[in-house]
């Protein structure tokens, strides 16, 4: 269970902490969050949708077929893609917001890579009680992470602007039943084609177009997790395999349900 706390000197100078040997923490992340940089490097292997925060978008990457569950992580918990979201690769480190937008640098005491000694390899603060060098490299990962996760809002606002986000309706086909996929959003290719001249430049001055066309190229990669699914059946000595003829996206979209998250 996670249990997050604030890095400080007198709290953690005396501990240190161990990198995750594997993704296994992030197994039951359907979606990830991605900063604007991020989008471009994933839609390579995984699909890209938006989810709605509050007023605004953001982009995730698609990561499972049903709550709880992330097909690209293995039953070794090894990464099946070629790129990692960074907030994978801070981990066990998280950023906590304060008041006034303030920033703390938190981690996961619940993960069990926390040492209440120095017998880690890694330790939170060197003898001049200042953050050590690893500890301060994840607090400079993150800090980057928030500064494109804020980018990846911008542009968002500017594509919810030209209202060119639509939701998803995806259907996943399984053994004969179609379950709907609801909360996830996309890019609507007809409306972005409609814009005139001067709304798609201003989308492409922004950078919001880039992001636009990557998205709609990832959506490509919802199939892809069908057959992760079924090779995950096939290998589980807990689950029953299923055909390949039995599990299927209906038509040429895909379906989840990524509400209330």
């Amino acid at each position: 269970m996670q249990n997050l706390q604030r890095v400080t000197v007198d709290k953690f100078c005396d501990k240190s902490w161990n990198r995750p040997k594997d993704f296994s923490f992030a197994i039951a992340d359907s979606i990830v969050v991605l900063g604007g940089s991020e989008v471009p490097k994933i839609i390579m292997g995984t699909a890209v949708a938006f989810v709605p925060e509050n007023e605004d978008f953001l982009p995730v990457a698609v990561q499972g077929i049903k709550q709880g569950q992330n097909l690209l992580v293995d039953q070794k918990g090894q990464w099946r893609e070629s790129y990692v979201p960074a907030i994978y690769r801070s981990y066990p480190f998280r950023l906590a917001r304060g008041e006034e937008d303030n920033y703390f640098l938190c981690v996961d005491e619940g993960s069990g890579l926390v040492k209440d000694d120095k017998g880690g390899a890694e330790l939170f603060y060197d003898d001049a009680r200042k953050l050590a060098e690893h500890t301060k490299n994840a607090l400079d990962l993150l800090v980057e992470i928030e500064r494109d996760r804020k980018l990846a809002i911008k542009i968002c606002k500017a594509l919810t602007y030209m209202d060119v986000i639509e939701p998803w309706p995806l259907v996943l086909e399984t053994q004969g039943e179609k379950q709907q996929i609801s909360g996830l959003f996309r890019i609507s290719e007809e409306k972005l084609n409609d814009l005139p001249p001067e709304k798609f430049a201003e989308l492409r001055e922004g950078g919001a177009l880039l992001l636009a066309y990557c998205q709609l190229l990832s959506m490509q990669h919802i199939h892809k997790l069908g057959r992760l699914a079924l090779l995950d059946a096939r290998t589980s000595k807990v689950q029953t395999p299923i055909r390949t003829s039995e599990f299927s996206l209906g038509g040429d979209i895909g379906t989840l349900s990524f509400e209330n998250l």
